[in-house]
This record gives structure tokens, C-alpha cells and sequence, in this order.
């Protein structure tokens, strides 16, 4: 915060981040996802904050947004749209399969957040709607 050289504190994976670099609620720890093309496919990833290589990485579906760290630092939360609605998932730390927290079936979630107690999650979305108009034979 008072300023002097930035710090490189990892190369970065694949081909390209994807989204945001989130600090886990301990601050030892930062996640993001990025893009691999051999084998292709998204991946996230977890880092020590003070550099380093990851210590984790996790296969998500393309499209996953706004990796978020879970309440507890024990997983890592995600957005994830499939057929029309966005729902929020949590992979946990130590492995296994992603859960599905929402279940919603339609309308999309832009963001979400814990409150500071952890009991409630707030959510902001909804659906974005656009018209096409063909105009021909103007003169």
C-alpha cells in the first residue's frame, strides 16, 4: 500500500486467466481459473499468496465465473450456467466432485457474497433481454 516494486508471485498457468484472484478468508491462499488448450479445457487453481506453485488445481466447466472462497476456506465457490440459469457451486479443497448450492431454473446470477455472519447469501441477478430489428428496403 505505501507503494515500491510490484512482485511476481507466480507464472501464471495455461494459456490465460479467465476471471478474478480471490484471497482466502486466512489470506494465505489465492485462487483463480484459467484456460488450458492441451488438453484443452478451464482449470482453477490455488497458490500460496506469497508465490509459489499451485498447490491445487480442479477441472471446471467452461464458462465458470466469480470464484469466490467459501465462508470457511475449505472450498471454493463458483458460478456456473447451464441450460439458461446460473447457479452457485462449491468444490471442496480436498477433492471430490462439485455440489451444487442453488437450484435455480432460470434467470442468471451475476454475483454473489456471504454476509459477514455467514448465514445468509446474497445474490444479484436476473435476465438480460435483447431485441433485433431487421429494417430492409429503407429509401
Amino acid at each position: 500500500m505505501q507503494g515500491g516494486s510490484p512482485e511476481e508471485i507466480t507464472d501464471g498457468m495455461g494459456e490465460g486467466v479467465t476471471g478474478w484472484l480471490d484471497i482466502s478468508p486466512d489470506a494465505k491462499l489465492l485462487s483463480y481459473t484459467f484456460d488450458q488448450y492441451n488438453p484443452a479445457g478451464w482449470k482453477l487453481a490455488v497458490i500460496p499468496a506469497r508465490g509459489g506453485s499451485a498447490l491445487r488445481t480442479f477441472n471446471v466447466p467452461g464458462g465458470t465465473t466469480r470464484v469466490r472462497w467459501s465462508p470457511n476456506g475449505s472450498g471454493l465457490q463458483y458460478l456456473l450456467t447451464q441450460d439458461g440459469a446460473t447457479n452457485v457451486w462449491e468444490q471442496a479443497l480436498e477433492g471430490g466432485k462439485p455440489k451444487q448450492l442453488t437450484k435455480f431454473t432460470s434467470g442468471q446470477i451475476f454475483d454473489f457474497s456471504w454476509s459477514t455472519d455467514n448465514r445468509r447469501l446474497f445474490i444479484t441477478r436476473g435476465d438480460v433481454t435483447s431485441d433485433v430489428v431487421l429494417l430492409n428496403n429503407l429509401r
